[in-house]
């Protein structure tokens, strides 16, 4: 019989999901605060609500988006018409 120790395996590390609030979310999309409630209220933007009847984004739905963003953004101003606005 093999009296060795058995060896631990390492543990999981927790996951904490992250949550972001709507102003949080709308500097992360560059939109107004009033957008993302819209979004979440049409059902385009997930969300929960919280007891105190706020909503809450959860990260990892919120950065997908961001970058679904910027690729459009690239392509829009890779088209032919696209004039970049002057400042």
């Amino acid at each position: 019989m093999n009296n060795s120790p058995k060896k631990k395996s390492p543990k999981e590390p927790v996951r904490y999901l992250r949550y972001l609030t709507r102003a949080e979310v709308a500097k992360l999309l560059e939109v107004s605060p009033s957008s993302i409630s819209r979004w979440a209220r049409q059902g385009r933007l997930p969300a929960i609500q919280t007891i105190g009847g706020r909503r809450r984004y959860l990260k990892e739905t919120i950065l997908p988006l961001i970058k679904e963003q910027a690729r459009e953004e690239e392509r829009v101003a890779s088209s032919p018409f696209y004039k970049e606005k002057k400042r």
